[in-house]
């Protein structure tokens, strides 16, 4: 069990890494912590995402886990900016989360 564990680490570990020094082959001209910090985001999300696909070993066969970390890494930094921009939106305006559940609870 812990053996497959760390391999399935290992594995996803190193899709992410291609994926992320494939981001910074795509986007050159950026800022080295920008490239430091996007590289980053995409090697969690897609080492992260591939140990989640790999509990659905059942139904997705290992190809397609592997291609959709992959994909779900090429996809990570807009999904981050998303995410932060989500809530970025409920500090700044709290009183839009607070009447929307209000409503709800009536």
């Amino acid at each position: 069990m812990i053996n497959d564990f760390k391999d399935a680490i290992t594995s996803y570990s190193i899709v992410g890494l291609i994926i992320a020094i494939l981001t910074a082959f795509i986007r050159p001209f950026v800022n080295i912590w920008q490239t430091f910090r996007e590289g980053l985001i995409v090697f969690i999300f897609s080492t992260v995402g591939g140990l989640v696909l790999e509990q659905w070993h059942e139904i997705i066969n290992e190809p397609a886990r592997y291609g959709l970390a992959g994909l779900l890494g090429f996809f990570a930094v807009k999904i981050y900016l998303l995410i932060s921009a989500v809530f970025n939106r409920a500090t700044e305006h709290p009183e839009i989360i607070i009447d929307r559940i209000k409503k709800d609870d009536v």
